[in-house]
């Protein structure tokens, strides 16, 4: 592909990430790549082996590296996967492809990082914490430019060590024209179907918290839930929970979907109690299709402009089930969720995105 006459001249962009499984980062890596920018070529190269979970037409060169076990051959594999395919840019994608980046100093290669978490204090996994402050110190050597997706990252990661000069923020960025609002609106009822559309982490997601606020909630016996996710539909922990406080037979647990928009379809509420978030993916995709968003005010969530009555502080319950009284007041309500989906458009639609990322990419390949 990088090799033929008509893209000879083009920009290269190599992309190095742990894996193409679920996850915010992951997907939106895949919406820029699958966005056309003219004069500009990508290829991807992860980590790990592990199956895509996204539709990729870009050449793909898969690591054999396993989860949660530094390997050396990482290094070699990544010197030769630049040797191979001759990359301008290699654009990194969250903190332990951030550090594999040093493979690549005496390439010729310029180095961006990319960090989607919004702090790294609160990272549950004590590794990655590790490897994160380890790139804190390196920031200022390493990378020729940090991309944060939310402000609120900027400013803790930068709190926490991390160099300042080369920092950009540039926020997650979706197709509009695959989430929309549905043309057929869902049949009047009085249930409520509230989603919570995240891995299972029972750290940092909050589906604990959400099962134990909705157990005590007043419109308890209107609420149907589903929980969708790497490890919602496997984890003993969530079954157990839910059926502990009698709401098992009220949910749906489901794993990754790939059709995300047909769950999104059919909720009311799309609700997110994380206690750190940067700027969540599932959120930007829900408000897109007009759902009421029902989250807690952390990262850059709180200045997307969702309805602040429907927001609440992280972990506390009864801000929460107000939060969840005022969402409910909200749904169904044509002109709110024309509001939701037109704030998503002026910012994080992945047409702008992709331009502020190429000329990104121009102005590092000019260094």
């Amino acid at each position: 592909m990088f090799d033929s006459d008509a893209n000879r001249g083009n920009l290269r962009v190599l992309h190095l990430i742990p894996s193409l499984g679920q996850g915010g980062a992951e997907a939106a890596m895949a919406n820029l790549i699958a966005t056309y920018q003219p004069g500009i070529d990508h290829a991807v190269t992860t980590m790990i082996d592990v199956p895509s979970h996204f539709r990729i037409a870009q050449p793909i060169f898969y690591g054999r590296g396993r989860r949660g076990q530094p390997s050396p051959a990482l290094i070699l594999q990544l010197r030769q996967t630049l040797r191979r395919v001759r990359p301008h840019i290699l654009h990194c994608w969250m903190y332990h492809a951030n550090l594999l980046s040093i493979a690549s100093l005496g390439s010729n290669v310029r180095i961006l990082w990319s960090i989607h978490s919004e702090r790294p204090d609160s990272l549950s996994n004590s590794m990655t914490r590790l490897v994160s402050a380890t790139c804190a110190r390196l920031s200022s050597i390493v990378p020729d430019r940090i991309a944060y997706v939310a402000e609120t990252a900027r400013a803790h990661h930068e709190a926490n060590g991390y160099a300042a000069a080369p920092s950009v923020v540039i926020p997650n960025g979706i197709d509009m024209l695959r989430f929309q609002i549905p043309v057929t609106p869902r049949p009047e009822s009085n249930l409520l179907r509230i989603g919570l559309v995240a891995r299972y982490d029972p750290t940092v997601k909050g589906h604990h918290f959400l099962i134990d606020v909705l157990a005590t909630h007043p419109l308890r016996d209107r609420f149907e839930i589903i929980f969708a996710g790497q490890g919602c539909d496997t984890a003993a922990q969530l079954r157990d929970h839910l059926a502990s406080v009698g709401l098992l037979d009220r949910t749906r647990l489901l794993g990754a979907v790939t059709v995300i928009e047909a769950i999104y379809a059919e909720l009311d509420i799309l609700a997110l109690p994380s206690r750190s978030e940067a700027l969540p993916m599932t959120l930007l995709e829900g408000a897109a299709m007009g759902l009421t968003i029902c989250a807690s005010r952390v990262g850059d969530i709180a200045l997307l402009g969702f309805p602040e009555e429907a927001l609440f502080e992280p972990d506390d319950a009864a801000d929460c089930a107000r939060a969840l009284d005022a969402a409910a007041a909200l749904a169904h309500r044509p002109g709110e969720s024309l509001r939701q989906r037109s704030l998503v458009a002026d910012k994080f639609s992945i047409s702008t995105v992709a331009r502020r990322y190429a000329e990104l990419y121009r102005s590092l390949a000019k260094i």
